[in-house]
């Protein structure tokens, strides 16, 4: 506590106060201005460590998960990410009176990379049906039937009418194919990222007990929880391939 009040009081209106403090002393030569701008710093720094905490604590209790809209098995192994991810943030409230890592800072990417991991899980959710086995069996189908179509017609209109219907169905084809890796991928992914969090919370530990002032814990772990996060930059090619099937059947 003591460590993160003295960091406030090196922001820039306590400073800017004792400043101007010591130059009306310097000026005024009224020795009792002294204890109150010292005074007023204080109760700045006081100010601004109460409100980092009250963002803190509303962000703690803004990231809840609604578990429903996954499967049996999803809820099960996305738990396990919650555990991990509550551990984590216990463990940086639990030692924030430490110098060496913006808690904070570190809370709020873990919020956003467990966040956006859920997200896309949500995603996968609505484009099961799509890839599901009769789903695909049944554009498999559609695809060979066409082709005989296009094949048998003699008609060349109703051929390159045909032709465009079997382009359609194949794009749509090649987009749940794209659709059923990214699942996969993501599935695979789920149990790496259990193990990354586990790992953080322990190097967390481990810089909590024995820093190392040559370097940036905060930035190091940043940087960990970067790598972790471009898995999910994938979430935006799903949507784009999702909304382009709920398109295509619409038609």
């Amino acid at each position: 506590m003591m460590a993160r009040l003295l960091r406030k009081l090196c922001g820039v209106l306590p400073l800017l106060t004792l400043a101007v403090t010591g130059a009306t002393l310097w000026i005024t030569r009224i020795w009792w201005i002294l204890p109150l701008g010292g005074l007023a710093a204080l109760i700045m720094a006081i100010q601004s460590l109460l409100s980092e905490r009250e963002e803190a604590q509303d962000q703690d209790t803004d990231f809840s998960y609604d578990l429903t809209p996954l499967d049996a098995e999803l809820r099960t192994r996305f738990s396990s990410i919650l555990d991990e991810r509550k551990r984590i943030l216990e463990e940086l409230k639990e030692r924030s009176t430490g110098s060496f890592l913006s808690s904070d800072e570190i809370s709020s990417r873990v919020n956003e990379l467990v966040g956006g991991y859920y997200d896309l899980l949500l995603k996968l959710e609505k484009i099961r049906p799509f890839i599901d086995q009769p789903s695909t069996t049944a554009l498999e189908k559609s695809i060979e039937d066409l082709k005989i179509q296009v094949d048998r017609s003699s008609d060349e209109v109703t051929r390159e009418n045909l032709s465009l219907a079997l382009k359609n169905k194949t794009d749509q084809m090649r987009s749940l194919q794209e659709l059923a890796r990214y699942e996969e991928r993501v599935n695979s992914q789920l149990e790496t990222l259990v193990s990354a969090l586990n790992s953080l919370y322990v190097r967390i530990v481990q810089i909590k007990i024995s820093p190392d002032s040559s370097l940036d814990p905060t930035s190091e772990i940043k940087e960990s929880i970067n790598k972790m996060l471009m898995d999910v930059e994938i979430s935006e090619k799903v949507t784009q391939e999702y909304h382009r099937i709920l398109a295509e059947n619409a038609l």
